[in-house]
């Protein structure tokens, strides 16, 4: 809690975080998808797209029912960072939910 509360007043300070500049179109990514991402889901990841256009911090918490779509908002996320020089990492609370997203990630990148 106090890690998010120096994160609230850094953004609240105006300090800046990092505008990524390469290409964030996923556009081509989420029509090759063997489904449709929901208009809940495609907003999701265009307020975050457009967070990590920006030089705003970005803190943001993806909440949602199992099943709602959460990973694959992560992996566009976590697609546009690559694309733009930078790790990231998507975690779960159980072994068993990492391994659901390992697969489910493994699937959609045609690794597995």
């Amino acid at each position: 809690q106090t890690g998010l509360f120096v994160a609230r007043q850094n953004i609240k300070n105006g300090e800046n975080g990092i505008a990524f500049t390469a290409d964030t179109d996923v556009s081509p990514y989420i029509e090759s998808l063997p489904y449709s991402l929901t208009s809940a889901q495609k907003k999701c990841v265009d307020e975050i797209i457009a967070d990590l256009e920006s030089s705003r911090m970005m803190n943001r918490l993806v909440q949602g029912d199992v099943g709602s779509g959460k990973t694959m908002v992560a992996l566009f996320a976590a697609f546009v960072l690559a694309k733009n020089g930078y790790q990231s990492a998507i975690i779960a609370p159980t072994e068993i939910l990492a391994k659901q997203h390992y697969e489910t990630i493994s699937k959609i990148c045609g690794t597995s």
